[in-house]
Order: structure tokens, then C-alpha cells, then sequence
């Protein structure tokens, strides 16, 4: 009795598609919906779903005629232009908001109109190229410090823990993974200070690792930094640099191509003897940008000469200097290099200790 229900139903919508024009037999599917609500002549089914073949870019005219990505369909013909919210690029109609190729495009998508062409590790959000991968978490000071190694230093240590994410960080100050949740583990939103240092010889192990929810959701591995303080901590003249914060945000950054970085940090120079080793030196201090992860010769914003630092440290000193970020996109050194220099030529000093890392879009 169904059979002959689905026959006769078919039959009479066949004889109404007689009468109009454009209109094609509905096809068959699997739950039997029967024919499609005629608010057009030129809806018609196609596979298993009611589409309007007048305007439907993936049925413009008849069921699996698609246009071209990105185009419209007009009265059935797909159209030489491109559909709301897409624009033309290279004879493409691309979504700048999505389109990894050209994203953030604009205009005729020309020269500065183009847009970016985002790195195999971003995916475009929005019109910006950003991670697809969880981005690593930065740690200043001591940011490519081995994690299997204790740093010696002469007093607790403020590490400060940031992304170019907003997210928050989980971290045990007991070498035991952080579990959220758990008596040991700690929760700070990023930016994160964290003091870390104990008894005189014991080593406290910092364990961490960020979580942004979302998309990006957490990362991957679990950091740490082993800190052992020792008044005779052997860092002579170096310094220690805490607070670090570019343009204001502590810790990390991610910057326009050529935007202007203002780096700012608290620094305690130290020695471990009451006798300086090299009377009537020079000590030069310099701090760089690197242009590449392993060099200083291009940026040396900062360049002092001092005397020999006070036993066992000098008081913390502001330091600030500014430059304009690469234009090339990548992740960017901030170091820090001392010398007894007789000859005090500042400009030959290169290289140096990285204390923080930025990122260029």
C-alpha cells in the first residue's frame, strides 16, 4: 500500500512539472521525503536535498552544475563576478578572511592590497595569519636554558611565562607534572611571574605548560627550568635581567613587520669575588636584537661602559632601548653580552646570551 502512495505521489508531481517551466522530477532519497515545496520553479532536489538551481553556486542551473570557488550564480548562470565577501585574485575569487594565499586581502587584491601569504604553521583567522599549531610558550630570563641543567644564580629569580596566545599557564614548583586540579599544581592567566629559588645548594625544578582553549587547546610538551641559588653563582660580570617586557607586555610578543619595539627590564650585575680580577678594566655591557636567531651585528640599540660592579651585586637598574622590528616574519633574540674591553669599541660587540623572544607576524 506505501509503494503505491510513493508511485501516485510521483506521478502527480511529474504532472505538475508539465505545466512549469524549469522545473525537473524530484530525485528519490533515502527517507522518501517526496517532492520539494514549489516556492520556485526552479527548486528542484538534488541529491536528497531541496536547492534553488537558480541561485545554489553548487547547482547553478541543474543538480552538480558548480561554479566556480568563490563566484556566484545568477539566474542560473554562474556569473564573472565573485560572490559577497569574496574578492578577485588571480583570476580566483578567494575569502580573505579565510584564504591562507591571500590573507587579509582587499580591493582588486594588488600589490599592497594582496594580502599575506601565511607560513605553513598559521592558518588565516579572520583575515590574520596565525598558528595553526599550539606556539610555544616563552620563558624569560634564561629562555633557551638547557631543561635538564640547573642555572646557578646568587638569589631567587623571578621567570616570567607568556605566548603570543592569551591563554593560562598550569606549573609546579615540586618537579611533578602539572595537573590541574591538584594540591601541587599552580594556575596563573599569562603573563605569569613566578619567583623561583630556594635554601642555598637546593636545586627547585619549575615545571609548565600553557593552555589557550579553543582551537588552539593546549601545549604539546611540559617545560621547566631547574634554579639552584649559590652566593659564588659563577656569572661574572653578567647580570641578571628580570621583568622583561616588550612594548609593555611582559615576557613575548608578536609585532607588525618594521613596528617599532620598546624593550624595557630590570638588571642586577654580580660578581662572586670581593676582589675584581681585572683592576682598571672597563666592563661593556651591550644589548641586540638579533635579525636572526644566532647574531647581533645588525641591531645594537644599546651600548654602555661601566666600572666594576659592587660586591656581590649593584642595585637593579632600569634598562630601555627601542628598535624597529624585521620585516621579515620569525621568531627574534634579545641578548645581552658583557667584556673587559680596553679598546671600549662598542661597536664590534656582537653576539651574546639571548634573555627573550619575539615573534614578526
Amino acid at each position: 500500500m506505501r509503494a503505491h502512495t510513493i508511485v501516485a505521489r510521483a506521478l502527480a508531481f511529474v504532472a505538475l512539472c508539465g505545466s512549469l517551466s524549469g522545473c525537473s522530477a524530484p530525485l528519490r532519497d533515502v527517507d522518501d521525503a517526496g517532492p520539494c515545496p514549489m516556492t520556485a520553479a526552479s527548486t528542484v532536489r538534488c541529491a536528497g536535498a531541496c536547492v534553488d538551481t537558480a541561485s545554489d553556486p553548487r547547482n547553478c542551473g541543474g543538480c552538480a552544475r558548480a561554479c566556480r570557488a568563490g563566484f556566484a550564480c545568477v539566474g542560473g548562470t554562474c556569473s564573472t563576478s565573485c560572490a559577497s565577501g569574496f574578492i578577485s585574485c588571480g583570476g580566483e575569487c578567494v575569502d580573505p578572511r579565510t584564504d591562507a594565499r591571500f590573507c587579509g586581502a582587499s580591493l582588486d587584491c594588488a600589490g599592497a592590497n594582496a594580502g599575506r601569504t601565511c607560513s605553513r604553521v598559521e592558518q588565516c583567522v579572520s583575515g590574520l595569519c596565525t598558528y595553526f599549531e599550539s606556539p610555544r610558550s616563552e620563558v624569560t630570563p634564561f629562555p633557551d636554558a638547557n631543561e635538564f641543567a640547573a642555572i646557578n644564580v646568587p638569589r631567587a629569580v623571578a621567570l616570567t611565562i607568556n605566548s603570543v596566545l592569551s591563554g593560562r599557564v598550569h606549573y609546579t614548583l615540586d618537579g611533578t607534572d602539572p595537573r590541574p586540579g591538584t594540591a601541587s599544581t599552580q594556575t596563573a592567566t599569562m603573563p605569569a611571574t613566578v619567583t623561583v629559588g630556594g635554601s642555598e645548594g637546593l636545586t627547585v625544578t619549575l615545571r609548565w605548560y600553557a593552555e589557550y582553549g579553543g582551537f588552539y587547546d593546549r601545549e604539546p610538551t611540559i617545560r621547566q627550568r631547574l634554579i639552584r641559588v649559590t652566593p659564588d653563582a659563577a656569572i661574572p660580570p653578567e647580570a641578571l635581567h628580570e621583568h622583561l617586557s616588550f612594548n609593555g607586555t611582559p615576557g613575548t610578543i608578536l609585532v607588525e613587520p618594521g613596528a617599532p619595539v620598546m624593550v624595557r627590564m630590570k638588571a642586577q650585575r654580580w660578581r662572586q669575588m670581593p676582589t675584581w680580577w681585572c683592576p682598571g678594566c672597563v666592563i661593556t655591557q651591550w644589548y641586540a636584537a638579533d635579525t636572526t636567531e644566532t647574531t647581533s651585528r645588525n641591531f645594537l640599540p644599546l651600548c654602555r661602559e661601566l666600572a666594576a660592579p659592587p660586591f656581590p651585586g649593584d642595585a637593579e637598574q632600569d634598562v630601555t632601548f627601542s628598535f624597529a622590528a624585521p620585516m621579515a616574519r620569525g621568531r627574534y633574540a634579545v641578548r645581552f653580552g658583557s667584556t673587559p674591553d680596553f679598546a671600549r669599541s662598542c661597536p664590534r660587540l656582537n653576539g651574546g646570551s639571548p634573555i627573550g623572544f619575539f615573534y614578526v607576524r
